[in-house]
């Protein structure tokens, strides 16, 4: 205790002031404290399962202006995270009212084709219409 005091009586008096903590040993913080109830999380009784989205590989986007001026953006793209956010900063500059609409393969599972959505889902809050839909077989829309 006496190291703690003459570190406090050098200190400024603002930090004297403040209250001084106990000090532990090892032991102390190796034994659990009355309060301890163990692991907030336990995982041996909760198993979460990861979701895991399977985004299409390719697909082709359009980006219509709410106004019609400005033209329309159309590119086909691979779908990786970073295009998708590329694609939905694009929509987004459109200006409120503008639409996406995303074409997937026509092969493209009900998973792919949900995770799509939920992809871009989130552009509906921002004013941004988002319409995906399945391409023809024959690569038209």
């Amino acid at each position: 205790m006496r190291a703690q005091e003459d570190v406090s009586d050098g200190a400024p008096p603002r930090l004297r002031s403040f209250p001084q903590r106990a000090s532990r040993t090892r032991a102390d913080l190796r034994a659990p404290s009355p309060d301890w109830h163990g692991p907030c999380l336990l995982l041996t009784q909760t198993t979460v399962a990861a979701e895991v989205h399977h985004l299409p590989s390719l697909v082709r986007t359009r980006i219509i202006p709410a106004d019609g001026r400005g033209g329309t953006l159309e590119q086909t793209s691979w779908l990786t995270p970073y295009d998708a956010e590329t694609i939905a900063q694009a929509a987004l500059r459109a200006g409120p009212g503008a639409r996406l609409e995303v074409t997937v393969s026509p092969t493209v599972s009900a998973a792919s084709f949900t995770a799509v959505n939920a992809l871009f889902a989130w552009l509906l809050e921002r004013g941004v219409a988002v319409t995906v839909q399945r391409g023809d077989e024959n690569g038209s829309r």
